[in-house]
């Protein structure tokens, strides 16, 4: 909060330094809010990654060098990500006030795999979506030495990964790519539908 004692008539410099003080409580306030938003993982997931100690922006995501130099509908495939703006189940199921533990993975339809971005893009062991990532590792091969052990290293933290990606826009691109595809399955493959506790112990069990 900024305080400003309306007893007299503030002079300029007392107007000009609440107002700075205002903006500066604005954008606290938005980095709080993004920092903290179960919604906005994969953007403050990313701000860590790159951006460790500093207060993050959208904006200095959006700029990473590869970034820049992708082609629109890529640029807006990985916006839509960062901003949570998909289809997986994580997001669209919140829209329906649904628990976070009901929002199954469609793939692979396992009991506790909640369908977020982690799951989708990395771990999910459904054989659509295995083939789509063993297809990206084939591409990157052509460019990168060792692309298949660079992805199996940092699976555990993929964040890490998709940042160092980001200074490489010819591999940046290829896993844009792997994203899109991915949207263009969840848009073809009907989302689980949880309604009871019940039903989701019904479900197969983790691998």
């Amino acid at each position: 909060p900024v305080t400003l004692d309306t007893r007299q008539m503030p002079e300029e410099h007392t107007v000009n330094a609440r107002l700075r003080e205002v903006r500066s409580s604005l954008v606290m306030h938005l980095h709080t809010t993004l920092s903290t938003s179960p919604r906005y993982i994969v953007l403050a997931a990313l701000h860590h990654a790159r951006h460790r100690g500093r207060p993050p922006t959208l904006a200095s995501l959006l700029q990473m060098p590869a970034f820049a130099l992708l082609g629109c509908v890529c640029r807006r495939a990985l916006a839509k990500l960062v901003l949570s703006e998909h289809l997986y189940a994580v997001q669209s199921m919140r829209e329906r006030g649904m628990p976070r533990s009901w929002r199954v993975c469609r793939f692979c339809q396992r009991r506790q795999d909640v369908e977020d971005e982690e799951h989708v893009l990395f771990r999910c062991k459904a054989p659509a979506l295995q083939e789509l990532r063993l297809r990206m590792i084939a591409r990157m091969s052509t460019r990168a030495a060792n692309a298949e052990g660079l992805f199996l290293t940092m699976r555990d933290r993929p964040w890490a990964y998709v940042d160092f990606l980001g200074d490489r826009p010819e591999l940046l691109g290829m896993f844009a790519d792997l994203v899109l595809a991915t949207y263009s399955l969840c848009a073809d493959t009907p989302a689980v539908s949880i309604s009871s506790e019940d039903a989701l112990r019904d479900l197969a069990p983790l691998y």
